[in-house]
């Protein structure tokens, strides 16, 4: 997606069906302007780059399906070691390394993470669990599959796709 001055334009790009995203939810909340407080107020080009390389990487691994690139496109400089402090646990979840995770990342300014796994789904849930029970933190772990119909607004009975 990329938005000009007189428009956004955006290019529909499914999903695997074999990718399923393990969604850790913390038990406690993060303040979004603290988090967005953490992050300073410029990047050094280097990180800049580290990351627009992640993301033609990311849209690469997902249109070829190959799950080897995931891992390095998941990686980040932008916000998550900047925001690590708010989410203990999260260096940790971010080097788990198991059968069937592509990788994990933070959901926006926290604590909520995603993994993008292609199976082992249980045992993915039950190891990062555990990382957050050594910290004293509860999570609720779901399942999700990724919608790939895009943003709908229903009502009434009535459907409209947006993208």
């Amino acid at each position: 997606m990329c938005q000009t001055e007189e428009r956004i334009i955006s290019v529909k790009k499914d999903w695997p069906d074999q990718i399923k995203a393990v969604v850790v939810i913390p038990a406690f909340k993060l303040d979004t302007e603290k988090s967005r407080s953490l992050l300073p107020p410029n990047y050094s080009r280097a990180d800049a780059v580290f990351n627009i390389q992640r993301v033609a990487l990311l849209q690469t691994a997902v249109s070829e399906k190959n799950w080897r690139l995931f891992e390095e496109a998941l990686k980040d400089r932008i916000h998550q070691p900047y925001r690590s402090t708010l989410v203990p646990g999260l260096n940790d979840a971010l080097n788990v390394k198991l059968k069937g995770l592509l990788g994990i990342a933070l959901s926006g300014s926290g604590p909520t993470l995603i993994g993008l796994a292609t199976d082992n789904f249980e045992v993915i849930k039950s190891t990062l669990r555990e990382i957050f029970a050594r910290q004293k933190i509860g999570v609720r772990c779901e399942l999700l599959e990724i919608e790939n119909r895009g943003r709908r607004i229903e009502q009434y009975g009535c459907s409209k796709s947006y993208f």
